[in-house]
């Protein structure tokens, strides 16, 4: 279906995706993708929701899930991370039914990083165009996989040059390749059929009005190496503390043996070591545990409309 929401579900994330699949109950069409889920997972996902499930025996690259579905879809599409929250589905119809047909897609998220002004779009949640976009795989020799510099074609590379990106200057300075679908959108820019961004929402775990993207909720380290580490460490396990998801607790704990095996734990550091910038810490947090008990309280299963 034109403008349908796909979220990728990975082994060991049913907790979060769940989630970011109920914010998105009042939306259109949604579909999940079991990423290599455990057949107890996929049997969950199943039982507790409506939705079209696409199963992968195995756990592919987040690139080559995207490559397949632009492969198969005809029809512009959302990719949503597991751990973005649509808090107002509107968004979604809005920018589909503005987007232009000559754009690659739409990113909600993106970031400027580069001297030369280019924007580097985000993939957290973004429409694509598989349309647009097998024409960019086709005439350059690209996919969605990251990329170095000497991965590319003689073809693709003139056309980057173009936007001032080159080898010695590549859009993300922290970065030496073009990540999960930079170098598709940086080639379409350079087509002058880039991606539209209206919004420029940058900064992961902040909220917008529409949406909030958690991030590094994908087996969480601790210690963790930062603030982002240790926001997405805390709701990985404040999730996991929703009774529906009992019986996972003790295959998740094995996961992230080193995690505390308490939220309130991780909270108490949080607000200790000081790496929460905002000036209500205990209100920001405070927030991200209503997103999990807005429908903690309701069956895990939705209806469409």
């Amino acid at each position: 279906m034109d403008g349908a929401a796909v979220v990728v579900l990975m082994p060991g994330s049913l907790h979060i995706g769940l989630l970011a699949l109920q914010h998105l109950s009042q939306y259109q069409s949604v579909i999940a993708v079991a990423n290599g889920m455990t057949t107890k997972e996929i049997e969950f996902l199943e039982k507790n929701t409506n939705i079209g499930v696409i199963r992968l025996a195995t756990t592919l690259r987040h690139s080559t899930v995207i490559d397949i579905l632009i492969a198969e879809l005809e029809y512009p599409f959302w990719i949503v991370d597991h751990d973005c929250y649509v808090i107002d589905t509107n968004i979604l119809y809005e920018e589909r039914k503005n987007m232009l047909p000559s754009a690659a897609g739409v990113a909600i998220y993106g970031k400027q990083q580069h001297a030369g002004g280019v924007v580097v779009p985000e993939t957290f949640l973004m429409l694509l165009n598989p349309r647009i976009i097998r024409g960019i795989f086709h005439k350059y020799s690209v996919g969605s996989a990251r990329l170095k510099w000497r991965d590319l074609s003689g073809r693709a590379r003139s056309a980057l040059k173009k936007l001032g990106i080159d080898e010695n200057n590549l859009p993300e300075t922290h970065k030496d390749y073009f990540d999960t679908l930079r170098a598709v959108a940086f080639l379409a820019e350079a087509d002058e059929q880039g991606f539209e961004m209206h919004h420029g929402y940058s900064l992961a775990c902040q909220f917008y009005p529409e949406a909030i993207h958690i991030g590094n909720t994908s087996f969480p380290r601790w210690p963790p190496e930062g603030r982002y580490n240790a926001l997405g460490a805390y709701f990985w396990r404040r999730c996991l503390e929703e009774p529906r998801f009992a019986a996972f607790v003790d295959q998740y704990n094995s996961l992230c043996p080193a995690l505390p095996r308490s939220s309130r734990e991780i909270r108490k550091y949080l607000l200790d070591a000081g790496v929460m910038r905002e000036g209500d810490v205990p209100g920001f947090l405070d927030r991200l545990d209503d997103l999990i008990a807005k429908y903690s309280n309701e069956a895990a299963g939705f209806t469409h409309r």
